[in-house]
């Protein structure tokens, strides 16, 4: 079912790259079209659990908790990356039950979460459709499913593209039509399926996950203008309460489905 196009390694960089960053927490006016849009259709579920796959290194576990008074719960492939997601949340003073294990082959309960959501997940699989379906299994009768995947059929996924080609490759590309079939497939009532964002500066070394920084001058220099650039552009965004987004410059595409009682 699963064909993997991110190795296991990726992940385990990633969870070292992010320990001396602890405690991490995404913050409302740093997501600010998409806590908007969670505000809008997640009301219903507040109090409730939410399940996160592919969790570290917990700051969207932390927004939900923070934010909707939900239980975290979350899924994680390697255990560093697990127990990375523990430690921010308790550093926090966040309960959560965090497991490591294969998302595909792990014994979780269907029908069970209230809210279930996945960040950069979907796209590193062949089969999104089978990732779906076990995703929409989990979710209760009810309940939310919360999809995201990066738009990389726009400005970032052409700059991935030309400077981290073995990144670009390793992500389903998909539109945002594309996402709300797949998910209305598996059962799903569509609330929200668009591009959101706000839209930033990237330069190349960007495109690497954030795991290679500039060392020469002139790139150290790119790299401080381009952060207050985009400091400066977010802050006008969320004054205004303005988020343009739109298929070529938005950063992600965003799904927001419910579950449906069964007819029985």
């Amino acid at each position: 079912m699963k064909q993997e196009l991110m190795l296991k390694k990726h992940w385990v960089e990633n969870a070292r790259a992010n320990v001396l960053r602890l405690p991490i927490i995404i913050t409302p006016d740093q997501c600010l079209d998409e806590h908007r849009l969670h505000q809008q259709y997640l009301s219903d579920v507040r109090g409730g659990k939410v399940f996160e796959v592919g969790c570290a290194p917990g700051g969207w576990l932390a927004y939900f908790a923070v934010n909707f008074g939900l239980q975290p719960y979350g899924i994680e492939y390697v255990e560093e990356a697990a127990q990375l997601t523990r430690d921010n949340l308790s550093l926090q003073g966040i309960e959560a039950r965090i497991i490591s294990d294969d998302f595909f082959t792990a014994d979780l309960p269907f029908s069970h979460y209230d809210v279930v959501f996945s960040r950069g997940f979907i796209e590193h699989f062949t089969d999104t459709q089978a990732v779906i379906n076990r995703l929409t299994l989990l979710c209760r009768f009810g309940g939310m499913v919360v999809t995201t995947v990066p738009n990389f059929i726009g400005l970032n996924g052409f700059i991935r593209k030309r400077f981290a080609p073995d990144s670009y490759v390793a992500h389903v590309k998909m539109d945002a039509k594309t996402l709300c079939d797949t998910h209305e497939a598996s059962g799903l009532n569509t609330y929200f399926c668009n591009y959101v964002g706000v839209s930033t500066l990237i330069l190349p070394w960007d495109a690497r996950a954030g795991l290679h920084k500039p060392t020469t001058t002139a790139g150290r220099t790119m790299d401080l203008g381009k952060r207050i650039v985009n400091r400066l552009w977010r802050e006008l965004c969320s004054r205004t309460r303005w988020v343009p987004g739109s298929p070529l410059l938005s950063p992600t595409i965003l799904y927001i489905g419910r579950r449906e009682p069964s007819a029985g």
